[in-house]
């Protein structure tokens, strides 16, 4: 599976942001999730130096974990994420 197909999968959309004013630095999250670590969410993001490399870090940030859509609404979804994702 594609970093793509997941987003397609849950719906949710892939977010690339450039920070001004810190060298060149891109971040890479999928838009209002978090990564579950035992009974906790924790905010997982990537950086690098140019929205590819954050994307590729993003990847190897997530693979094997659950990740937790929306999770204080309604709409809340959990989505196992495989540890063969690619881009």
């Amino acid at each position: 599976m594609t970093i793509d197909e997941l987003g397609d999968l849950m719906q949710t959309d892939l977010k690339i942001k450039r920070y001004a004013n810190q060298n060149n630095r891109w971040m890479c999250c999928f838009e209002c999730s978090e990564t579950k670590d035992g009974s906790c969410l924790v905010g997982t993001y990537a950086d690098g130096k140019s929205p590819e490399e954050s994307i590729l870090n993003y990847i190897e940030e997530i693979k094997g974990k659950i990740l937790v859509i929306d999770a204080r609404r309604s709409t809340r979804k959990e989505f196992g994420v495989p540890m063969t994702l690619t881009r």
